[in-house]
């Protein structure tokens, strides 16, 4: 029987030598839910946290189909731990899961502070950096293409301790953002985005330059996971060096709810 785990040591073996830091969440008992397939003694297991599924142990075809219950979802990752989860999805989904490739990025970096502050120096008069505030909360989350800055964190005082981020203004138009999608014990995972009208103008790179630096300052490292080479390549610039590629289905919950 399928059930939400309370006691996340049940699932470390299944999930052991992964250091995904969603996953962390998770077994940090900080944000997201974990489902297994047996509560003393789980052979399959899936983390859930915002729109992203990791899959461990044995493949289960009952806990993909589990876990298009769970949730207020459009779209939703799964991430498979394992060739076996990889054929299990495809199996079940077929070309209904769209499979494309992430980059995972080293969970240590030596960052350049002086290069990071010359990153945001070199944004344009005509823009500024804000932390975000309880109007920029509610702000953001309103707003399809930035609401994932914030959307992981269901209130703003549960962001206001756990989380950390920041926007771009033009004039009173929030354009860009960098931000926190979870949080585990001594970091965060960076979200970015940018508003399609202001793509490829830097907005981006000196955000997310002010996050990392005020990370630093809190010590907490900005953990980045790339969606795209664009992004990775952003993520380079700011200091970070990839550590592996990832292969990722992405699944739409019209075709099958």
């Amino acid at each position: 029987m399928i059930q939400r785990l309370v006691e996340t040591k049940k699932v470390n073996s299944l999930f052991q030598g992964w250091h995904d830091t969603l996953l962390r969440s998770c077994m940090q008992g900080i944000m997201g839910e974990i489902y297994g397939d047996d509560r003393e003694n789980p052979h399959s297991a899936f983390v859930l946290l915002g729109d992203y599924c990791l899959l461990a142990g044995e493949p289960s075809n009952e806990l993909l189909h589990f876990q298009e219950g769970l949730g207020r979802w459009e779209t939703r990752l799964l991430v498979p731990k394992s060739q076996a989860w990889e054929q299990m999805i495809r199996a079940t989904y077929g070309s209904k899961a769209k499979q494309f490739t992430r980059y995972a990025l080293k969970k240590e970096a030596s960052f350049d502070k002086a290069h990071l502050g010359r990153l945001v120096d070199s944004l344009s008069p005509m823009y500024r950096i804000v932390e975000i505030d309880e109007i920029l909360y509610h702000y953001i989350l309103s707003e399809s293409w930035s609401h994932n800055l914030v959307s992981q964190f269901p209130t703003y005082e549960r962001f206001r301790d756990l989380g950390l981020g920041f926007v771009i203004l033009k004039d009173a138009e929030v354009v860009a953002g960098a931000s926190t999608y979870c949080r585990y014990h001594n970091g965060i995972e960076v979200e970015v985005d940018t508003k399609m009208p202001y793509r490829r103008k830097g907005l981006a790179l000196a955000c997310s330059a002010k996050l990392i630096l005020s990370c630093l300052e809190r010590d907490l490292f900005p953990s980045w996971d790339a969606h795209t080479e664009p992004s990775l390549h952003l993520a380079e610039k700011l200091g970070y060096e990839l550590d592996y590629p990832y292969e990722v289905f992405e699944i739409t919950k019209a075709d099958y709810v």
